[in-house]
């Protein structure tokens, strides 16, 4: 378990507060799926190097830094621990990735973080994470900025008068005041949007993609003729969520039926790099999608298309995640066991957590890498590079 100090200082609202001493806790385990949750970028040997930077176990020359990803990995990973731990009063407060919408990079800041956190279904909150310098104007209300930062290895100032003195991270947190509902930003059909679009994009599915950008269009138009006017929130969240999108547009896909996806994964990915489909479980339709990654192998998403009963999703899900590890494998487990993944912030009087999701654990194999359920129903494999898959029926 990683455990990284924190300074937790006021935003421009809470001027002449005190600084908080927190504790952030990161698992190591999962933290491919982690990165891939809560920012855009990174690799798991950040969070080791980070961990090492804090720790002492790595001197930087005078006037190095750990660069822009690593900033940028750890306002992504703080960020939302921070709006928890403020919405949480005291005691604890948990929330999971159904709770949090990963936005869209911003074109012109592509290394900063967004999201909607859906505090409820009238109250929802818009958090924008990063390792710049704060602005000097508080948020709007129902708004959220976390700048943070580590130390200069110089002790040199890194944000204001922070020195590596002062500790080993700072968080300038910029608190949302009263929050409202988003009824004039869309609601529920904007959150569903979104999510759609995140885990087409996580999941290098075009076609959910499509879909995603489809309906957030579809939101934008109801929006203009609810009220008349243009929201600029959601044109600006339209226009980046295309910018994604063009990326595969250029892709191949091909439709594969549920019974091919066995051979398919082991000849079509060769020739497309990318496959895509769609199945029915139980009567959960689950998006399937798979593509080659940079180390030989191959990641395949299953992603359910609706959230609306939790319980019952998950059920599912789950049950589909062992059936399919068994497939890829060749062989049924001794045991489905799985491990929770979950980042956690622990102060004096309370403590906020965001649990991720659940790493599946497996027995050694040539097929299947790692595997990981999320706690917002998505279900993550990656495939070893040996052999993409077995021939045989998937599902």
């Amino acid at each position: 378990m990683y455990r990284w100090p924190i300074r937790l200082v006021p935003g421009l609202d809470g001027e002449g507060q005190e600084a908080t001493s927190l504790v952030l806790e990161i698992a190591p385990r999962g933290a491919a799926f982690t990165l891939s949750s809560l920012c855009r970028l990174g690799h798991p040997v950040h969070l080791a190097l980070v961990d090492a930077f804090l720790a002492g176990g790595v001197p930087m020359p005078r006037g190095v830094s750990l660069g822009e990803d690593s900033q940028a990995i750890v306002a992504a990973l703080t960020g939302p621990l921070v709006l928890l731990y403020q919405l949480a009063g005291s005691g604890a407060v948990q929330a999971t990735l159904a709770d949090l919408l990963l936005l869209p990079p911003p074109r012109d800041a592509p290394g900063r973080a967004r999201f909607l956190f859906l505090a409820s279904a009238a109250r929802h909150l818009w958090l924008t994470c990063t390792a710049e310098r704060a602005a000097e104007t508080t948020p709007e209300p129902g708004r959220c900025r976390v700048v943070t930062t580590l130390p200069a290895s110089s002790g040199s100032p890194a944000l204001g008068a922070a020195t590596a003195a002062d500790g080993p991270l700072l968080l300038l947190a910029h608190s949302a005041g009263r929050t409202r509902p988003t009824t004039d930003t869309g609601g529920a059909p904007l959150a569903a949007a979104l999510r759609s679009l995140g885990w087409g994009r996580a999941g290098a599915a075009p076609r959910v993609i499509e879909r995603a950008v489809e309906n957030l269009r579809r939101v934008v138009e109801a929006a203009r003729t609810t009220h008349g006017t243009n929201d600029a929130l959601l044109c600006s969240l339209l226009e980046d969520a295309i910018a994604e999108a063009e990326a595969y547009r250029s892709v191949p896909v091909r439709t594969i039926q549920p019974d091919q996806l066995g051979p398919a994964l082991r000849t079509h990915l060769a020739k497309d790099r990318v496959m895509a489909s769609t199945i029915t479980r139980d009567g959960l339709t689950i998006d399937v999608a798979a593509s080659l990654n940079a180390a030989g192998g191959a990641t395949l998403a299953l992603l359910p298309r609706r959230l609306t009963t939790r319980d019952w999703v998950f059920a599912r899900m789950a049950a589909t995640a062992w059936a399919t590890l068994e497939s890829l494998i060749g062989q049924p487990l001794t045991e489905r066991r799985s491990e929770a993944i979950a980042l956690r912030l622990t102060g004096p009087e309370r403590s906020a957590e965001l649990l991720i999701g659940w790493s599946l654990v497996l027995p050694r194999n040539r097929q299947v890498f790692a595997a990981w359920l999320g706690s917002d129903g998505r279900l993550v494999i990656r495939l070893s590079g040996d052999e993409p898959a077995p021939a045989g029926r998937l599902l």
